[in-house]
């Protein structure tokens, strides 16, 4: 199976804490953030590739990664311009294999089982699984709802504090699927993909392990104490 990380985010409202390294590239007690995930794929022994989806400072990640010793292969789809979770998902699809992909936000880390995933995926003949979490205050990132596992509709970020399931960043998702977008150019995974799929077996995965975003440079300080112990 190959895996995709989605990497290629500014970090605009990081530039406080980051400068102008690129999010993935963050450090996180003294070790990029990209580490976290690798690691969490390395200790999958299904994964055989991960395609990196960069933009900003590519250069910078490909620099980081021109040696490894992951015990998978490391490929680099570049976007020219900023192409949204959609966009660039879509450009990294032709540097994959697998008929299913496994998908990784950039900027998040959430424990999970792979094993757990996959059984999911299989018992439900889905077409995709989402890896949800459930938060205290949702209103970053919006609901997911859903019945008996299977996704019924996703909700619009609130501007109350309001707890529930959200989704997760991580995905495992049949690659016809997005052989079949007819969307191009720029667009968000999230919340222009996951809609137009909404007549596809689309099921949820919970899981309460760790999650974390490094979005904001709130979130950013807290990693630093979560992720202590993840490397």
């Amino acid at each position: 199976m190959d895996a995709v990380i989605l990497a290629g985010g500014l970090g605009t409202r990081l530039r406080s804490v980051v400068a102008d390294s690129p999010k993935a590239l963050a450090l996180i007690n003294g070790h990029v953030f990209l580490e976290y995930l690798l690691e969490q794929l390395a200790e999958i022994c299904d994964i055989q590739s991960v395609t990196l989806a960069i933009g900003y400072k590519a250069d910078a990640v490909k620099e980081q990664y021109a040696d490894h010793s992951y015990p998978f292969d490391i490929v680099f789809s570049e976007e020219q311009s900023p192409l949204g979770t959609g966009g660039a998902l879509k450009k990294a699809l032709s540097y994959t294999k697998s008929d299913k992909i496994l998908v990784l936000n950039g900027d998040s880390y959430l424990e999970f089982s792979f094993e757990k995933l996959l059984e999911t995926f299989k018992k439900n003949k889905a077409d995709a699984v989402i890896v949800t979490t459930h938060v205290i205050n949702a209103n970053r990132f919006g609901l997911i709802k859903e019945t008996d596992g299977r996704i019924e509709q996703f909700l619009e970020k609130s501007l109350e504090m309001l707890p529930g399931t959200v989704n997760g960043g991580i995905y495992l998702m049949k690659r016809f699927l997005l052989e079949e977008l007819s969307l191009e150019g720029a667009f968000s995974l999230e919340k222009e993909v996951f809609p137009l799929w909404m007549q596809k077996r689309l099921f949820v995965s919970p899981t309460s392990g760790l999650f974390i975003d490094i979005g904001t440079p709130e979130s950013f300080a807290l990693a630093q104490t979560l992720l202590r112990d993840k490397l």
